[in-house]
C-alpha cells in the first residue's frame, strides 16, 4: 500500500506541481501581454508626438525657405540695381575722362597762347621793367 500511496500521491503531486507552473507560466503570459499591451500605448503616443514633431519641422523649414528665398531675391535685385548703376558711373567717368582731356589740351593751347603774347605785350614789358626797377630799390634800400 504505501508503495500504491506513493504512486497515487505522485501523480496528485505532479497534477498539482504541473497546475502551479501553468498557473506562474501563464501569469507570465499574462504580464508579458500587459507589457506588450502597454509598449503598443506607448509606441502610438511616441509615434503620434513624432507626427507633431515633423509637421512642426516642417513648417518650419518651409517657413525658414520662404524667407530665404525673400532675400535671395531682394539681393538678386539690389545686385542688379549695382551692376546698372556701376554701368552709370563707368560711362559717366569715360565721359568726364573725355572732357578732362578736351580741357586738358585746351589748357595746353591757352597756356601756350598766354604764353606767346606775354612776351610780346606791352604791359609785359613794363611789368618787367617794374620789377627790374623794384628789385634795384630793394638792394640800394638793404645796403643804406
Amino acid at each position: 500500500m504505501a508503495t500504491q500511496v506513493q504512486e497515487s500521491a505522485s501523480p496528485k503531486d505532479f497534477r498539482v506541481k504541473e497546475r502551479d507552473e501553468f498557473r506562474t507560466l501563464n501569469d507570465r503570459l499574462a504580464a508579458y501581454i500587459e507589457a506588450v499591451k502597454n509598449l503598443k500605448g506607448h509606441n502610438l503616443t511616441l509615434e503620434t508626438e513624432i507626427t507633431v514633431l515633423q509637421s512642426e519641422i516642417s513648417t518650419a523649414a518651409e517657413k525658414v525657405r520662404e524667407v530665404y528665398e525673400e532675400e535671395l531675391t531682394a539681393t538678386q535685385a539690389l545686385l542688379e540695381e549695382t551692376e546698372e548703376e556701376k554701368k552709370k558711373q563707368l560711362d559717366l567717368a569715360d565721359t568726364f575722362g573725355m572732357e578732362n582731356e578736351e580741357l586738358k589740351r585746351r589748357h595746353v593751347q591757352l597756356a601756350s597762347l598766354c604764353r606767346a603774347m606775354q612776351c610780346h605785350s606791352p604791359l609785359f614789358l613794363a611789368k618787367s621793367s617794374v620789377q627790374t626797377r623794384w628789385r634795384k630799390i630793394k638792394r640800394v634800400i638793404v645796403e643804406i
